[in-house]
C-alpha cells in the first residue's frame, strides 16, 4: 500500500570504500619511451603533466580504467569503471543504501567488497612484493562517484 521505503539521507549518498581483488589493477611498462619520466617530472612539470595526459588517453581509449599513478616507468590503472554502478546498485537493492564510491583499495582478496569510507579499512592494500612497497594500491576520488 505505501510502497518500499528507501533509506536515503538528506545530505546525499553515503561515501564507501570499494575493495577489489588484485586482478583489477592493470599496468603497462613504459620502458620504450625515449625519455626519463622522473627527470621530466622534476625539471619540467607542465610538460610531464601533458605527457601523462596523452599516455592516459592512449592506454584508456574505451574509458573503462581509472588512472592511478606512474610507478618506476609503469603506468598504473584500476579496471573498475564498469563495476562501480553495479556495486552501487547492489548496495541499494540489498541494503537500501544510497552510496557513492570515495576510495578504491586493491587488496589480497577474491571477491569485491565495500564498506563505509569513514570506517577502518576492512583489508590492507596489497603490494606485489616487498621490493615494490610503494606500488599503487589505493585511489581516493576528489569527487566521489
Amino acid at each position: 500500500m505505501f510502497g518500499k521505503k528507501n533509506r536515503v539521507s538528506p545530505e546525499g549518498p553515503e561515501k564507501f570504500t570499494l575493495y577489489l581483488p588484485k586482478k583489477y589493477r592493470v599496468s603497462a611498462l613504459l620502458s620504450d619511451l625515449p625519455y626519463d619520466l622522473e627527470q621530466i617530472k622534476k625539471t619540467q612539470p607542465k610538460i610531464y603533466k601533458s605527457l601523462i595526459s596523452k599516455l592516459v588517453k592512449e592506454f584508456n581509449k574505451d574509458k573503462n580504467l581509472i588512472f592511478v599513478d606512474i610507478y618506476k616507468n609503469n603506468i598504473v590503472f584500476f579496471d573498475c569503471i564498469k563495476l562501480i554502478p553495479f556495486v552501487k546498485q547492489q548496495c541499494f537493492d540489498k541494503k537500501d543504501l544510497n552510496v557513492c564510491i570515495k576510495k578504491i583499495v586493491i587488496a589480497d582478496i577474491d571477491t569485491i567488497q565495500a564498506n563505509p569510507y569513514e570506517d577502518e579499512l576492512m583489508y590492507n592494500p596489497c603490494t606485489p612484493t616487498e621490493l615494490h612497497a610503494e606500488y599503487p594500491s589505493t585511489y581516493t576520488f576528489d569527487n566521489p562517484i
